[in-house]
């Protein structure tokens, strides 16, 4: 049983964080990647500064693997959801649309 804690409570490195997409470097995005923010179940966060004086922001990456007609009709479901809550403790939704790259 000792052994059972003592993997439990092991801490594990987390694995390197990806680069950001090729496209988010083109000069004509709208955004400054400042840092890797963190990875999630759906996909993976970068701090960033919008161009047009947008201020900080969290771009999400999120890759849509298996069926992507369903993944991409739940992610719509869930940015309208979104967009129209405010609240203090919540993000407020600035946009989203679909990469270059699919």
């Amino acid at each position: 049983m000792v052994g059972l804690f003592e993997e439990a409570l092991r801490v594990k490195e987390a694995p390197p964080p990806p680069s950001p997409p090729e496209w988010w470097l083109d000069p004509d995005f709208g955004y400054r990647i400042d840092a890797f923010a963190g990875r999630g179940g759906s996909g993976f966060v970068w701090r960033a500064t919008g161009k047009q004086d947008r201020g900080p922001v969290a771009l999400k990456l999120i890759p849509f693997r298996g069926d992507p007609e369903s993944l991409r009709y739940r992610w719509a479901a869930e940015v309208a959801a979104l967009a129209g809550l405010r609240h203090p403790n919540l993000v407020t939704l600035r946009g989203q649309g679909t990469s270059p790259d699919g």
